[in-house]
């Protein structure tokens, strides 16, 4: 899926190599909360923000979601907990460059306009 997204990316005009903010929506595919969380965890999350300022110089600010079932109970905190201590992704939120939204889901594939943090 990866190299998906990298293939499409790298096929944009080259009017888009201006962009100066991109949203990426993620979701963990494990079976339970806390592998869901690991999985966060694990990713290479910061070889993702290179590859995005690497293809598009002008970036300023990559926002990653992530999105959890309000319809399930799911509980959003601890995804956050782990996308925080991937080391050196809080010191790109602190600085402005990632974001980190947490997107609730009512049901599969229908995003609600609102952020939690």
């Amino acid at each position: 899926m990866m190299s998906t997204m990298w293939n499409s990316l790298s096929t944009l005009p080259s009017y888009s190599r201006s962009l100066e903010e991109v949203l990426l929506i993620f979701r963990p595919t494990s079976e339970t909360f806390e592998g869901m969380a690991a999985e966060l965890e694990r990713f290479a999350w910061l070889d993702l923000v290179a590859k995005l300022q690497e293809l598009f110089p002008s970036l300023r600010t990559i926002t990653l979601g992530v999105g959890y079932y309000v319809s399930n109970n799911e509980d959003f905190v601890p995804y956050l907990a782990a996308l925080r201590r991937v080391p050196g992704l809080r010191q790109l939120e602190e600085k402005g460059t990632v974001l980190l939204h947490m997107i609730p889901w009512r049901t599969c594939g229908l995003v609600r306009p609102l952020f939690k943090y």
